[in-house]
């Protein structure tokens, strides 16, 4: 298969995100004609349809729904290859990605990486962080998208290097009447008998999950 070149890929998610070859033309100042000759040579490149041509517009097809997923990473890429050159022609020394969960986004992260920041010494390094969560923040290390991933240990991190970056103390808030309240303190499976209030949708569907997983699987119960 011959290269595919960045403005007919450019076009191509134009074209799949606005349903449209004429907007598409006008959002990237092409007539549409040029549009459709370079997407029929996308076609006949990869060798199966792309497109579905209708009335009211244009739609991908399953093949074309796989291009545009990775004409976007791709396209992301290119993006990040830019930025990055142009941070360093502007005097950037270093570039460091980090992706990170949300919990820890909120708790810590944005002090660490700002107290790093303030050494004289790290001046030229730049540090972008994006949220994620724990499976994305693996399979983007095991893609090479970021230098350093910040996730729960209950993720699936076999081959990775890892270190303990910090620990969360996590906190039963009950009622007084509740059994639970007569304890000073608790464990985690102690608990997974009694209904729990719906925590954060992703925040506490981590911690349930991890919770689960350190004491094999079990299940806790939520109210109906």
């Amino acid at each position: 298969m011959r290269d595919l070149d960045l403005t007919t890929l450019r076009l191509f998610v134009a074209v799949c995100e606005t349903r449209s070859i004429a907007r598409a033309g006008e959002q990237a100042s092409i007539v549409g004609s040029a549009i459709s000759k370079r997407l029929a040579q996308l076609e006949e490149t990869v060798g199966t349809p792309l497109l579905l041509r209708k009335r009211r517009g244009v739609v991908p097809t399953p093949a074309g729904e796989t291009l545009l997923e990775h004409a976007r990473a791709m396209l992301g890429s290119v993006n990040r290859i830019e930025r990055d050159m142009a941070a360093y022609a502007g005097g950037v020394r270093g570039h460091v990605r980090i992706l990170a969960s949300a919990s820890v986004m909120a708790e810590s992260l944005a002090e660490d990486v700002a107290d790093f920041l303030q050494d004289p010494a790290h001046r030229n390094i730049r540090v972008d962080m994006e949220e994620r969560v724990s499976p994305e923040i693996v399979r983007g290390i095991r893609e090479g998208s970021a230098s350093i991933g910040l996730c729960w240990d209950a993720a699936d991190l076999d081959g990775l290097e890892r270190r303990n970056y910090r620990s969360d103390h996590l906190a039963i808030v009950a009622h007084p009447s509740h059994p639970v309240a007569r304890h000073e303190h608790v464990r985690f499976e102690q608990v997974l008998d009694h209904e729990f209030a719906p925590a954060a949708e992703r925040v506490g569907a981590l911690v349930v999950a991890a919770g689960l997983a350190a004491v094999g699987l079990r299940t806790c119960r939520s109210p109906g």
